[in-house]
């Protein structure tokens, strides 16, 4: 049997495929599983060798990774009948390139010709997903564990993680692994709260919240902690930048008597920056702001380190 994985979601695709490995093994206990890299061999090498084996020990399930890329001459219709009438499963996964593309393309009808059902699908194509799309994705992520997590909940993951799925991801799995720990089978604000972007030794949502409460003390141990272990310099910079950006929002929307409950965070959240404005004027933010591009320009230019740049920003702003 023969399965392949592509798509311009690179990530997505072979996270899929891994997950389909993970119901396979489950599916066929006594099959041995093997990981060969497409381009090291030539496919025809490929059948030969484990076709070869299964003659004296049990099937396989093969995981190839850019097989097409570099065999695109030899993957065609009579490779693909031998690799759907064998004993082992093959399942191929594809780097978003256009010889792959192509190639797959021109063999999508014989893939489909070789779906004797609905439930036997042999191509599996993923496309970048719109930004909207993000919330539905991570509640989907989170069936993987056998877990329901609320839509609210899903956007605020979002909004902590941006929409980068491999970062969602590893947050995901850290949740999820926490909650089968614990025995919990739904997810709440406190649990994403605490077990989001931990580093070894600090917390990024501690250090935020000291920033927005001007507690320059504990600001500074925290940044210590983050950064002791890990370059995330410019990860803190972004994060304080989104801080501020919610702070001027929210000051903005009050000034004109604007509902702010319209802005697109979740509650937990909004209600956690409407607190925290309060501990600034505008002046003070704009200017934090503008300090803040002048520190990031000299950690990129190599005037200061990333620590020191961040402490003294902190140290002379909060």
């Amino acid at each position: 049997m023969i399965y392949i994985f592509c798509g311009e979601d690179t990530f997505e695709s072979y996270l899929q495929s891994t997950l389909f490995i993970k119901k396979q093994k489950k599916l066929y206990r006594d099959y041995e599983y093997i990981s060969i890299d497409g381009s090291q061999k030539n496919i025809n090498e490929i059948i030969l060798e484990e076709e070869q084996y299964n003659m004296f020990k049990s099937n396989k399930i093969v995981f190839i990774r850019r097989l097409i890329e570099n065999n695109p001459k030899e993957i065609n219709f009579e490779t693909l009948q031998k690799l759907e009438n064998s004993s082992n499963i093959y399942i191929l996964w594809e780097d978003n390139n256009e010889v792959s593309y192509n190639t797959v393309k021109k063999l999508k009808a014989l893939l489909d010709s070789m779906e004797k059902t609905k439930d036997n699908k042999k191509l599996f194509i993923y496309n970048k997903i719109k930004d909207f799309q993000y919330i539905n994705w991570v509640i989907e992520m989170f069936k993987v564990f056998g877990i329901t997590i609320h839509h609210d909940i899903a956007m605020l993951l979002t909004e902590f993680n941006e929409l980068d799925k491999g970062i969602l991801y590893q947050e995901i799995k850290k949740i999820g692994m926490y909650s089968i720990f614990i025995g919990k089978k739904t997810i709440d604000v406190e649990i994403v709260y605490e077990l989001t972007t931990n580093t070894k030794s600090g917390n990024i949502w501690k250090f935020l919240d000291y920033f927005g409460n001007r507690n320059k003390k504990f600001c500074l141990l925290e940044l210590e902690k983050l950064m002791k272990y890990e370059d995330i310099g410019q990860y803190i910079i972004t994060m304080i930048t989104r801080e501020l950006k919610y702070y001027l929002l929210i000051k903005t929307y009050l000034s004109k008597n604007k509902d702010v409950s319209s802005i697109d965070l979740h509650p937990y959240a909004l209600k956690k920056f409407i607190e925290k404005q309060k501990n600034f004027t505008v002046e003070e933010i704009e200017k934090l702001i503008i300090e803040l591009l002048k520190i990031d320009l000299y950690i990129k230019t190599g005037i200061c380190s990333e620590y020191f740049g961040l402490t003294k920003y902190l140290y002379q702003n909060l």
